[in-house]
């Protein structure tokens, strides 16, 4: 009996669980923290194995088929005895978990990723807490990190996000790339001048994000360019360069936002290379047996993996 399932999508049952609890494509989506295209594909299959319509609109709602609900009703108690089995083996569920994490992070993490996190996290895991701890982007100097490594280590800090790969190089700790961003300028005004005019480059003074080997880059391709000042905050490079003549280096995720609202705000790509920006997530390697923060990395992990440059 069990050779029949070989040419089955089992993961698609659970797709058909999460529509019949929900009621609604963009719920489930976020439920199984999946894209909306990627349940409507699966329902798209499930209609054809079953030959079925299976849900249908009323009312803003999807409605089952009576066939739907006659083959939920059928998988429902297998899908229990599987979930409860591995529940049994990791001894975390995370519907039910109450608990509170700590997770030290920039402002670029806060800027991108921490509202469609927080819209996850509260759909499939309603009692667990996140406590964001600030931790700044600019890499200067090494002492403001001790704290943040040794609360690493001793568990005060569960997660780390940074885009430091050789601050948390220790052994003691495992990391993971989250996402990669490109570097653009920002500058108020038209910005095509920053790539298509070199003295224009030159003469406005430059904002830059603190991050030794981007400053490098740019004082090389622009020998002759002041270098006003070195933030160590992401978000502030925005404000700057909207109320000066200034030209900012920021990463594009940052001013995602703020570009489609702020008409004076334009960006360009730098006319020299910079190497992408990249982010990860670091943890403390006694930890890489705990489920529940497993659990959370995962989610932070496919969160990112949302998000395109």
């Amino acid at each position: 009996m069990l050779s029949n399932l070989r040419n089955k999508d089992l993961n698609a049952l659970l797709h058909l669980h999460a529509l019949m609890e929900e009621r609604s494509v963009t719920k489930a989506a976020a439920r199984l923290n999946l894209s909306q295209s990627t349940v409507s594909n699966t329902l798209s299959r499930l209609r054809t194995n079953l030959d079925d319509l299976l849900f249908y609109n009323k009312s803003r709602q999807m409605v089952p088929t009576p066939r739907a609900i006659q083959f939920y009703d059928a998988i429902k108690p297998a899908l229990d005895i599987i979930s409860n089995a591995y529940q049994q083996a990791d001894g975390f569920d995370y519907d039910l978990e109450e608990k509170s994490y700590n997770i030290g992070v920039t402002d670029y993490f806060q800027s991108v990723v921490t509202k469609r996190l927080l819209d996850i996290v509260n759909s499939i895991a309603p009692h667990i807490h996140l406590n964001f701890v600030n931790i700044p982007s600019c890499a200067h100097p090494q002492l403001v990190y001790q704290g943040v490594l040794q609360s690493l280590k001793d568990g005060a800090l569960d997660i780390v996000i940074h885009h430091d790969n050789e601050l948390f190089g220790d052994a003691e700790f495992e990391k993971e790339e989250l996402l990669v961003d490109q570097w653009i300028f920002v500058a108020k005004g038209n910005i095509q001048t920053i790539s298509q005019n070199e003295s224009d480059r030159e003469i406005r003074p430059h904002v830059n994000t603190g991050l030794e080997e981007v400053d490098i880059l740019v004082e090389e391709a622009l020998p002759n360019s002041r270098k006003l000042a070195s933030i160590s905050t992401f978000n502030e490079i925005p404000n700057i360069v909207l109320t000066n003549n200034y030209i900012g280096i920021i990463p594009k995720l940052v001013i995602a936002n703020s570009i489609l609202s702020i008409p004076a705000l334009s960006w360009s790509y730098p006319p020299f290379d910079i190497p992408k920006f990249k982010l990860y997530q670091f943890w403390s390697y006694n930890a890489k047996t705990d489920n529940s923060i497993e659990f959370l990395r995962e989610v932070i992990a496919d969160t990112c993996g949302q998000f395109r440059t």
